[in-house]
Formats: C-alpha cells, sequence, structure tokens
C-alpha cells in the first residue's frame, strides 16, 4: 500500500519525541531519586508512611556477617569509601584481617579508605561508655573506714577499694576518685600542733597490660601551720581524675589513701568516713573507634 511521504517524515518525528522522552526522563532519574515521593530534595530521597500503623518503615543495609565481609577484603579499595554494611555476626579479635579489625560487634559499619594501609571497616553509631565500675549512688567504700598513721618520714598507706575489669577492645579509660578525710590529729592522736607539714592524699595503681602496679594519679593535700588554733582537723576532700587509651585485657585498680610526716609528732587521718561523706572510685570506658 502506498504512504506518502509526508507520512514517513510524521512518523520519525514523533519517534524521534519518544526517544528524547525517556532519554531526557532517565537524566533526570539518576539525578535525584524519590522514593514514595514525587519531588525528592536529595541525590535519594525517602519518605515514609508514619502516619500507618501497618506499613514498616526504614531502610536496611545489606546485611552480611563478619566472615563472609572478612572473604571480600581484595574487594574494597578507594573506590568503596563510605560503602555501609550491617554485620549480623562479629569476628573474634583472633580472626579479623587488617580490614576487618574492628567487627568485634554486631551493627553497622562503613568503610574508610584513610584508615590502615589499604582501609579499614568502622563501627558506625555506637561509641555508648561501659561502666567499668562505680557510677552509682552510694558510697564506694563498702568497708570500714581506714586510720592511717605517719612519723619520721614512713608512708601510711593501704588499699580501701580494688576494682578489676576487662576491655574486649581499645578504651579510652576515665578513673575519678574522691575520699573524705576525718580526724587529722598527730600520730598519737593528739591535737595538731607545730609548723611541720602533713601530707594527706590519695593513690590510684593500676596493674594490667603494659601496667604493673603502676601510679596512674595521685591527689593531695598538704597542711601547715605554725598556730595550734589555726589548724583544721576535719572536712577535708582529696579529689583526682585521669583518662588513659587502654589495651583490650583484664585490669584492676587499686585506691590507696596515704599520709606522710617527715616530723616525730606525726600524722593520724581518717579516710572513707561514710558518716561524713560518700566515697567515690568511677572508672568509665569508652571504646576506641
Amino acid at each position: 500500500m502506498y504512504k506518502p511521504k509526508c507520512m514517513n517524515t510524521i512518523s520519525q518525528y514523533f519517534k524521534t519525541i519518544f526517544v528524547c522522552s525517556i532519554v531526557a526522563g532517565t537524566g533526570k532519574f539518576y539525578s535525584q531519586v524519590g522514593i514514595n515521593n514525587t519531588n525528592p530534595q536529595a541525590t535519594f530521597d525517602i519518605s515514609g508512611a508514619p502516619t500507618d500503623s501497618g506499613k514498616i518503615d526504614g531502610v536496611i543495609a545489606p546485611r552480611i556477617t563478619g566472615t563472609q565481609l572478612k572473604s571480600k577484603d581484595n574487594l574494597y579499595t578507594a573506590a568503596q569509601d563510605g560503602t555501609i554494611v550491617y554485620i549480623t555476626q562479629p569476628l573474634l579479635p583472633a580472626d579479623t584481617s587488617a580490614k576487618t579489625t574492628n567487627l568485634l560487634e554486631k551493627g553497622y559499619y562503613n568503610f574508610d579508605a584513610s584508615r590502615g594501609t589499604d582501609g579499614e571497616w568502622m563501627r558506625m553509631f555506637h561509641r555508648y561508655p561501659a561502666i567499668a565500675a562505680g557510677a552509682t549512688s552510694g558510697s564506694a567504700n563498702t568497708g570500714n573506714a581506714m586510720t592511717l598513721t605517719s612519723a619520721n618520714s614512713s608512708n601510711g598507706t593501704a588499699t580501701m577499694i580494688s576494682k578489676s575489669f576487662t576491655l574486649d577492645k581499645p578504651a579510652l579509660v576515665m578513673f575519678t576518685f574522691s575520699v573524705p578525710i576525718t580526724n587529722v590529729t598527730l600520730a598519737n592522736g593528739t591535737g595538731l600542733s607545730g609548723g611541720s607539714s602533713k601530707l594527706l592524699a590519695t593513690n590510684v595503681f593500676l596493674t594490667g597490660p603494659g601496667y604493673n602496679n603502676y601510679l596512674i594519679v595521685r591527689s593531695g593535700s598538704s597542711i601547715v601551720n605554725a598556730n595550734t588554733g589555726a589548724y583544721t582537723n576535719s572536712g577535708y576532700q582529696v579529689n583526682g581524675t585521669r583518662s588513659l587509651v587502654l589495651q583490650p585485657g583484664t585490669y584492676t585498680a587499686n585506691l590507696n589513701p596515704l599520709v606522710f610526716a617527715q616530723d616525730a609528732s606525726g600524722v593520724r587521718a581518717v579516710f572513707g568516713d561514710n558518716s561524713y561523706a560518700d566515697t567515690v572510685f568511677d572508672i568509665v570506658a569508652l571504646p576506641m573507634p
């Protein structure tokens, strides 16, 4: 059947318009994508259904075990920087690789190509501190108050509180203490007199990986006055804090009050009297990325 040339021209014209529309639409699709909305406000914009109690909202990242992700180590390079996955089963520390060294907990991870030699998977969102000891109401000293005496340059000291804790990954650990001191007298129990200085202090010693009964923090108060009536024999409080980056392992921290005097008359003091004030000894660990 004869088809006029003009009809062929019109047909080709509409084909061209149709193809151009698809191309234009495709270009727009790849520039900004909206899910459940027709006006995306970013490269990828998802609208939920907050008022529909029958619909589940949220986004699920690829779910994979630590072992499965480790087997793909060679696939993740700088081109995959920022990739997000959800680890359903973490690795044991002995089973990790350079890239999966942080996959020790269940949760979201992103690939950071700038970490380590060839990049590392980094834990997302979870940086919650863990209470290793203390951080509760009441006194940390569950025993009796401690009376210490020193004279002639001897140290009067003993362990009041001992706390052990275990880290399964590197952490920034914060040690905080506050100890009340009362009934400060000469070594024989009589009222303070003379001009010789007396030291009232508290030490924290740490034992664990890299530390062997190591003094990590000391705080104290030195008292001296030549006038007997000017001495204060109660109401002292020694406070101290120290933060350390510690490696995985088990540690023990000892809180040791201390008195010291060089002279023969010496000094005596009571530490941790709960009837006066609470003793505080808190250890808080913040996991490192």
